[in-house]
């Protein structure tokens, strides 16, 4: 088969990276993907990366690398993740008809009592988030056709974080207790893993369009609410419990405007937090 694109997928092993390369694989995208390890390509080799990318000359990066906050030291996760950008945007300064795809997250907002668009107050609540607005102007500043996706708390079977949510389901598959932080009305909008990854195709389809893009479902939910849709898609015997403690953000009411991906991607999310939960339920093979 001759392929009329390459495709370099930088974070491949990662969950968004890898549910990206095995969807990319079984489509009809007439595309050759590479995606190298980390052992393959050091990132934070800056000479290995301009090397890889000048020998390979991709016409499309999806970038999903990110270093991770260990032991809450977010001040080095950001001088890493730093590095890595700044590496990429090296080695795409000789490129400059490669396409990029950069993955951030809505956390780099300013919380808001108002719909979130695109165009919202920016405030990072740590370095690592402050790391994702970093890297957003490093790429735009390169010249290049970016796509910048803001994703909104991506959920998935492939996901190895351990989030409220994957906490949550674990609780209501065993039947314990599940106890709330607060009185669990802290909202959060959470983005099922098939939606992120159409995102990507729709991005792929329009090789015109650049800019930012908050990628979300249409719908937040509450924790408390989260809890009680698990406890009942899980048919679980789980109850419901609220701590004692104080959550600082359990005013937080963090609600996201997809209306521009909408527009210009044609993309819209399929999934809503119901749908999303039993999907990824059967995914990881438990029978409802």
């Amino acid at each position: 088969m001759r392929y009329s694109k390459k495709l370099l997928i930088l974070g491949s092993t990662g969950f968004l990276g890898s549910s990206i390369d095995e969807s990319l694989r079984g489509s009809t995208f007439e595309i050759e993907i590479l995606s190298p390890t980390r052992e393959e390509l050091d990132l934070l080799d800056s000479d290995r990366v301009r090397s890889f990318v000048n020998f390979h000359k991709p016409d499309i990066i999806i970038h999903c690398a990110a270093h991770l906050p260990v032991e809450l030291d977010f001040k080095k996760s950001r001088e890493i993740n730093n590095r890595i950008d700044s590496n990429i945007a090296g080695a795409l300064n000789n490129n400059s008809n490669c396409r990029l795809i950069y993955f951030s997250g809505t956390s780099v907002y300013k919380s808001s009592e108002v719909l979130i668009t695109e165009e919202s107050a920016l405030n990072p609540s740590n370095e690592y988030f402050q790391s994702k607005l970093d890297g957003e102007k490093i790429f735009q500043n390169t010249g290049i056709n970016t796509v910048i996706l803001r994703v909104s708390a991506p959920y998935g079977a492939k996901q190895r974080a351990k989030t409220v949510l994957q906490k949550f389901i674990e609780l209501a598959l065993s039947n314990a207790p599940i106890t709330l932080f607060g009185d669990g009305q802290r909202v959060q909008n959470f983005t099922y893993i098939n939606d992120v990854v159409s995102a990507v195709y729709h991005v792929l389809l329009r090789e015109d369009v650049d800019g930012v893009f908050n990628i979300c479902s249409d719908n937040s939910v509450s924790m408390r609410e989260l809890a009680e849709i698990l406890v009942d898609v899980t048919n679980s015997k789980s109850e419901i419990f609220t701590s004692n403690k104080i959550d600082p953000d359990q005013n937080t009411v963090l609600k996201f405007s997809n209306q521009k991906a909408k527009l210009l991607l044609l993309w819209s999310p399929k999934f809503n937090i119901r749908s999303g939960l039993i999907d990824l339920l059967h995914e990881a093979g438990h029978s409802l």
